[in-house]
């Protein structure tokens, strides 16, 4: 299982603010499925209104919890 993880830098006119954005959706089965995941946050953030300096998606593997 992978989550997506989005890890930004936005620009505010003064000062640069490094933010992480984690997937609020349950985790993905595969590794691809996560990436694109991913790209399609970052292609809603790309579409507000933020002076984003940099942008970067990627996956963490999590461990499933047998209960």
């Amino acid at each position: 299982m992978f989550k997506a993880v989005i890890f930004l830098f936005i620009y505010t006119g003064e000062v640069g603010i490094p933010t992480i954005i984690n997937d609020p959706l349950p985790p993905t089965k595969t590794f691809s499925e996560c990436l694109l995941r991913g790209a399609n946050i970052l292609k809603v953030i790309y579409q507000g209104n933020h002076s984003i300096v940099e942008a970067k998606a990627g996956c963490v593997k999590i461990e499933e919890k047998s209960i």
